[in-house]
């Protein structure tokens, strides 16, 4: 499946986790649930019993990390109980995401609103249903 077919789904969707090993990341997103209604393709078989687009978006071989425009040289973790999806774009190479993350009771109630450009030799999807 090419996700960069699929990007509009994910507005208002999460992050459910972040792995980065070594120059690899792993990106697990779920999108917000999806009329079938709207799609071209009735029969899609990567929808999740809730009706949405979850997998894994890959970025491996990473050559670099911007996190608002800077440089980002750590490794990239969901910090945050709750990362919402308000922007996607995938191309060839580059994933460009823009989270609002957020904190909740007991931890100190938070938003943050971050923009993730992550460029890498090889960007796919995994689905998982």
């Amino acid at each position: 499946m090419d996700i960069r077919n699929y990007v509009n789904y994910f507005h208002d969707g999460t992050v459910i986790d972040i792995k980065h090993n070594n120059n690899n990341i792993q990106l697990f997103i779920e999108s917000f649930p999806v009329d079938q209604n709207d799609l071209s393709n009735k029969d899609l078989p990567f929808l999740s019993s809730n009706n949405t687009l979850k997998g894994i978006l890959h970025a491996d071989c990473v050559k670099y990390i911007n996190v608002e425009n800077k440089q980002f040289h750590g490794a990239l973790y969901k910090e945050y109980d709750d990362g919402e999806i308000l922007d996607l774009k995938v191309n060839k190479n580059t994933i460009v995401l823009i989270v609002e993350w957020k904190n909740f009771p007991p931890k100190k109630r938070i938003t943050v609103t971050n923009e993730i450009e992550i460029e890498s030799d090889v960007i796919y999807w995994e689905s998982i249903v």
